[in-house]
């Protein structure tokens, strides 16, 4: 296994984090919710002691999204062989589509449509 894979994958997860994440600040920004709102909540998870738009919650949300974001990068660049460009399109936009679904019904409700459109 050459490690240039890995390394492609751990960018390639850097900058698939970097967008995802993007999109959803644009997005509660537009709908007036606060730009740091998306990466807050990841946070709060493990720093209940301060509001979610607090530095604290932020900072701990985009380390998380972000370690998750290589892990997964490098697990897919691990998990498949290098083939063309086009079936690697198709093959993020499947591996994204469970991404759309949500526990909460009420947050996925608003951010769903949204989210699928990319």
């Amino acid at each position: 296994m050459r490690s240039d894979r890995i390394k492609l994958g751990l960018l390639g997860g850097i900058v698939g984090g970097m967008a995802m994440a993007m999109w959803m600040m644009l997005y509660y920004l537009g709908t007036g919710r606060g730009f740091w709102t998306p990466v807050g909540y990841i946070g709060h998870v493990v720093v209940r002691s301060a509001g979610v738009t607090s530095p604290g919650p932020v900072a701990v949300g985009i380390v998380i999204h972000m370690t998750v974001s290589m892990v997964l990068g490098a697990l897919v660049a691990r998990a498949f062989r290098p083939t063309g460009w086009l079936f690697s399109m198709a093959r993020a936009i499947v591996l994204a589509w469970p991404s759309g679904s949500s526990c909460n019904t009420a947050s996925s409700m608003r951010s769903t449509r949204w989210r699928s459109g990319v």
